[in-house]
């Protein structure tokens, strides 16, 4: 089992130093590409300067355009594919982790599979508001975002042909986003999620919205741990995003 996650940054080296401290744990046996686009000295001296005992740094790229909805995504998905990763995923540099993520996060693969679900994506940064359901021991996910993913060789090739590659915007809106799930699950997923509209009739939304929804389209089901094991550094989610992070004690309420 071949694991590779593209870990992306841009200066932010305090930020960048916690979660690589979170991620270099006991278990965590799979590779790093690390993909810099820092502007500092700072930034760009910290791939040489860390050590790592758990998992592997495979390559370091510099320079790159660190635009958000492109380049270190497009980037990272062709790599890991092109490097056949037998998972390929992505960990953004502002998420602190807790210290059995990375188990707990691929043991949802197996508990998809025995409710007779085929998983395309997982996830261990759950915010109550991107749950499509919750089940007995992990949750279905409606928006994975970009900040901790991890995909399936299958699930990334159609992520990747078809949000990243090419020169076509990829972009959605709420309202089709909203529309998909009643559609095809009778949910409406706007009833416990303001950071879908934030109060507007329909909203513009990247590419990274669109993850769960495509791969949904081609019957892979999107999974997060109970409880979150992943947090945002940079962010009070119940401040700007007015949502929690799914705890075991909030599902069994």
């Amino acid at each position: 089992m071949k694991v590779g996650f593209i870990f992306s940054t841009k200066d932010r080296v305090g930020f960048s130093k916690k979660t690589l401290e979170g991620i270099d744990v006991p278990g965590s046996n799979f590779d790093l590409i690390w993909v810099d686009g820092s502007g500092t000295k700072e930034g760009r001296l910290l791939p040489e300067e860390t050590a790592f005992q758990h998992c592997n740094l495979a390559e370091v790229y510099y320079g790159m355009n660190a635009e958000y909805d492109r380049a270190p995504l497009s980037f990272g998905l062709k790599y890991l594919i092109q490097h056949n990763y037998d998972y390929c995923g992505f960990i953004e540099n502002d998420i602190r982790f807790e210290k059995n993520w990375f188990i707990e996060l691929m043991k949802l693969f197996n508990l998809g599979k025995e409710d007779g679900l085929e998983v395309g994506a997982v996830t261990a940064k759950v915010w109550a508001s991107r749950v499509l359901r919750y089940e007995h021991n992990y949750v279905t996910i409606w928006n994975l975002g970009a900040a901790m993913t991890l995909f399936t060789t299958k699930a990334a090739k159609i992520i990747y042909n078809n949000l990243y590659r090419g020169d076509k915007p990829r972009y959605t809106y709420a309202k089709k986003l909203q529309k998909f799930y009643l559609d095809k699950f009778g949910i409406d997923v706007k009833k416990n999620s303001w950071e879908l509209f934030m109060g507007t009739k329909d909203r513009h939304l990247s590419r990274d919205w669109r993850y769960a929804m495509e791969l949904s389209e081609h019957e892979l089901s999107s999974l997060g741990t109970i409880s979150s094991l992943a947090f945002d550094m940079e962010y009070d989610i119940k401040k700007r995003w007015r949502t929690h992070y799914v705890k075991e004690e909030r599902v069994a309420e």
